[in-house]
């Protein structure tokens, strides 16, 4: 199953609201059908530039970005926590994953949110429904 980026899913949203409160986000996968609307909402931000055929190639499942940069919205934090109730709907407690050892930001990221160190490439959650009580 592909999973939305975020910033797909900020840029949707963005054509929506201005303002996001990760609260009241609504969330849905985003398609290729999509990028025409991306487009048009990365438009004001001109440090974003224009979209290009990746973002379309990603959405289909054949592209995959290795280091996307953090927005820092609350959207990834939500999604994480989406993520934890999937995994505890289908009875799994203990979950780990893998991280780049110096993705700095990312480690943070996953600490913040209960993560703990398992070894140089790997973090863990003894119990993955943890995510679900941090906010």
């Amino acid at each position: 199953m592909l999973v939305p980026s975020v910033t797909a899913i900020k840029l949707l949203l963005r054509e929506v609201s201005d303002t996001m409160d990760a609260g009241s986000l609504r969330f849905r996968t985003a398609t290729s059908a999509d990028v025409e609307s991306m487009e048009r909402a990365r438009a004001p931000d001109h440090e974003a530039g224009p979209a290009d055929s990746r973002m379309a190639r990603y959405l289909d499942g054949d592209h995959h970005p290795q280091k996307a940069l953090p927005c820092r919205n609350g959207v990834a934090s939500e999604l994480l926590r989406l993520l934890a109730g999937w995994f505890g709907g289908q009875g799994v407690s203990r979950v780990c994953v893998g991280v780049d050892e110096d993705n700095a930001g990312a480690r943070s990221f996953l600490a913040h949110h209960g993560a703990q160190k398992l070894n140089n490439s790997f973090l863990k959650w003894p119990e993955i429904d943890e995510v679900l009580a941090r906010r």
